[in-house]
């Protein structure tokens, strides 16, 4: 299938314009009065607080992720060469999975722009052993775009680019970028807000940057705000139902080690800023009341009453006896097995409300594991769980009229590999990027009906790449407690669905 896009949504349109008024009226080098009238007014326009100077040349735009993010920056280039003759611009990516995002959108919008603009991008990935398409960057005429990952540049006496090169006549590679004083487009910049990043920023010599995510950590001259609410709001995203198979009231007690001294080592939930966190406590006394360690009424009664490590034993107040290995609450198998379960539900359940519209909606349900074993072998307690869920639910007869593919062609998992087997992963490194590019590329093909594959599963580091419209249940079956790496995780299922026109 080929995707469609409108051309005319106005809370896009509205970014775009917003960060091209900043500019027009204004000429090279930018008058910076002129430039701080320009952003008032844009933000004054826009309901945002104006700003009193103009403390540095980098704007910013914040969209709720799923709202068309990439494809409002790309619009701004088209815009920005349109009106004001701009036309070199690098992309600044912090990660190999946003780079492959960005390459696609570049590829699925291509005629779209050119029938807005009559005018083609030409877009380059920085390569430094291919210096041909970096020369080209800065002589050929029309819209240039070079797409750079951070960790290219930003590590001075390593990076190639920074090194005297003689097929470029004793010039640096980056100097023919810092020569073109390009427009820098960050994406993502929250991860590229250290000193070492912000230093290897400033090196490429932009005449501007805009910088565009959902969870800006400093969103200096903010011009165009679309958060959360308000995307809802506007029915820009899809609503989010929070489903738990365990009950929270519950407390998690493991009792990992217990030596001489005593001193024992548990495994416990303790209340944090963000919530209930799993951590690893340590306890060398008796007497210790778990409820006043970890901030949380629900361990009232667990108070250490004795410790024997020759017995490898632990007692409590409330009358339970823990031994080394012991778990009190539910263990994470049970967990695992029951969040795979009701995924399947929830996805059938979806699947069955869709029955009979016109045009179909595939449906798919996205798992982020973080041991890769755990699907990929033949006895996987993850494939397991998954094939007795899908079995059991899938043979009921309220689903009957789905027309189920086959356990085997429903499922499939998208891993980095190392000699042709999935491995675990950072999300960094070559084998990521062919995993994102597999991604990238079966994006229209997973959104057929009649594909049958619709319950993927990847590795949690993945999480960045996965931008496919059309999930509706994520799944973690991995421990992120960091609220960034859960919003990513939850935005794999923000983004509207399409049908199978596009």
């Amino acid at each position: 299938m080929r995707l469609r896009f409108d051309s005319q949504l106005r809370f896009q349109l509205d970014a775009v314009k917003a960060m091209v008024d900043l500019f027009c009226g204004s000429q090279q080098p930018l008058d910076g009065r002129q430039l701080l009238t320009n952003l008032r007014h844009v933000q004054l326009r826009n309901g945002i607080t104006e700003d009193n100077e103009l403390s540095s040349m980098d704007f910013s735009v914040e969209m709720e992720t799923g709202t068309g993010k990439t494809y409002v920056y790309l619009r701004t280039i088209y815009e920005l060469f349109s009106r004001i003759g701009w036309s070199r611009f690098v992309i600044v990516v912090p990660s190999v999975a946003i780079r492959e995002g960005v390459l696609k959108n570049i590829e699925v919008t291509r005629e779209h722009f050119f029938g807005l603009y009559g005018v083609h991008l030409e877009a380059r990935l920085y390569d430094s052993s291919k210096l041909s398409a970096l020369r080209a960057f800065g002589e050929e005429r029309g819209i240039q775009v070079l797409i750079i990952n951070i960790d290219a540049f930003n590590k001075e006496g390593t990076n190639l680019i920074h090194r005297v090169d003689d097929r470029l006549l004793g010039r640096r590679p980056i100097d023919l970028i810092q020569r073109c004083r390009p427009v820098l487009i960050v994406d993502e910049p929250q991860n590229l807000e250290s000193g070492r990043a912000r230093q290897a920023l400033a090196s490429l010599k932009p005449s501007v940057t805009l910088r565009y995510s959902a969870t800006h950590r400093f969103p200096y001259h903010l011009v165009y705000r679309l958060d959360p609410p308000r995307a809802y709001e506007l029915g820009l995203v899809k609503g989010i139902d929070v489903c738990t198979v365990v009950d929270e009231r519950q407390p998690y007690l493991e009792l990992r080690e217990l030596i001489p001294g005593p001193r024992a080592t548990f495994v416990i939930d303790k209340q944090t800023a963000q919530g209930p966190a799993r951590k690893t406590m340590k306890v060398g006394r008796v007497g210790i009341d778990l409820a006043q360690k970890t901030g949380r009424s629900e361990y009232q009664g667990f108070c250490v009453d004795w410790m024997d490590a020759r017995r490898q034993q632990v007692a409590f107040t409330n009358g339970v006896l823990m031994k080394v290995g012991d778990v009190h609450g539910p263990r994470p198998a049970q967990v695992m097995e029951a969040q795979v379960q009701e995924t399947v539900r929830l996805h059938l359940e979806k699947e069955l409300a869709l029955v009979g519209r016109h045009p179909r909606i595939k449906v798919l349900s996205l798992f982020f594991i973080d041991r890769v074993a755990n699907y990929v072998e033949e006895e996987g307690p993850i494939r397991c769980a998954f094939a007795s869920a899908y079995a059991e639910l899938g043979g009921h007869r309220r689903y009957k009229n789905l027309n189920l593919p086959g356990l085997d062609e429903v499922h499939g998992g998208y891993f980095a590999c190392h000699r042709g087997l999935p491995k675990d992963t950072r999300g960094r490194n070559k084998a990521d990027a062919d995993a994102y590019s597999l991604i990238m590329r079966d994006k229209e093909r997973l959104l057929g009906p009649d594909e049958p594959l619709r319950f993927i599963f990847s590795h949690s580091a993945l999480r960045e790449g996965w931008d496919n419209p059309n999930v509706f249940q994520v799944c973690t079956l991995a421990s992120s407690m960091s609220e960034l790496k859960k919003r990513q995780e939850i935005g794999r299922g923000l983004r509207l669905a399409v049908g199978e026109d596009g």
